[in-house]
């Protein structure tokens, strides 16, 4: 593992996101695709991921309650990385996060552990119980799984004709949400995400050009927050299937409205 992965990052995180009709991929990937071109970039196709994340938080949602999100991500076995979300701004068309991500090694532990305290999260005790495999740890320490979603993602750069730099990244996800052991349910995602500074006015702006095409619509709401939702409407038995979701799991228009008006609520716990 070279340096620069050992290095901890912390910076913000500029990033839209818009759900969209998954039955229509081929006709989003060419809206997508079109509106990069229009704007004069270069694409850039970054390939595919397979992604498997787990959320965690403490018994009593300390995490939560302070919009802090603790994440392990997978991407092949035993290829770990740690990130720690915390909201900082939310607007119309964009959130704006600080975001300290790290791949899994004891220094990253303490890295998490120190960063969660000065958050006034306190895990005392927690730094004799490291262990390679970071969902280990996490568990030992009294960690709680609220979330185990899968991604599958594809990746399209927009590239600066002069600079040759990535100035936008457009993740395409289909995401599904694992409920208990027998359950999940599917959501369509476009994720944009600034990888330049000072860049919100030019996000802001394709992001209500994408909201002219009927596809997508604004979700303002983290995909944590989401799949807490489904989750919790699931296991009320609010999400009706045929209704609110298909014959493959996929949420509907029904299904969608209902999770929006939960969150709209300001608690996917249904407290």
């Amino acid at each position: 593992m070279n340096d620069a992965n050992n290095l901890m990052c912390k910076m913000s995180e500029v990033e839209a996101a818009l759900l969209f009709s998954s039955s229509n991929m081929k006709v989003v990937l060419e809206k997508i695709q079109h509106l990069i071109r229009n704007r004069s970039y270069v694409i850039v196709k970054k390939g595919k991921k397979k992604i498997h994340d787990l959320y965690y938080d403490t018994p009593d949602r300390k995490l939560g309650s302070q919009k802090i999100q603790l994440r392990v991500r997978t991407f092949h076995k035993e290829d770990y990385r740690v990130t720690l979300k915390v909201v900082k701004t939310i607007k119309k068309n964009y959130s704006d996060r600080m975001e300290i991500e790290r791949n899994w090694s004891k220094q990253a532990f303490h890295d998490i552990l120190n960063n969660l305290c000065k958050m006034n999260i306190m895990l005392y005790g927690a730094e004799g119980y490291y262990n390679s495999d970071p969902k280990v740890t996490f568990s030992n320490i009294g960690l709680l799984i609220i979330q185990n979603r899968k991604t599958k993602r594809e990746i399209i750069g927009a590239v600066n004709k002069t600079s040759g730099q990535i100035e936008l990244e457009f993740d395409i996800d289909m995401t599904s949400i694992l409920v208990g052991e027998d359950h999940e349910f599917w959501f369509s995602e476009l994720e944009i995400e600034s990888k330049k500074s000072a860049n919100e006015k030019n996000l802001e702006e394709i992001v209500i050009e994408i909201l002219r095409f009927p596809e997508f619509m604004s979700w303002p709401h983290s995909k944590l927050e989401t799949g807490i939702a489904i989750t919790n409407l699931f296991n009320s038995k609010l999400l009706e299937p045929n209704q609110d979701y298909d014959e493959k799991n996929e949420l509907t228009a029904a299904g969608i409205k209902k999770v929006s008006e939960l969150l709209k609520s300001g608690d996917p716990y249904m407290n």
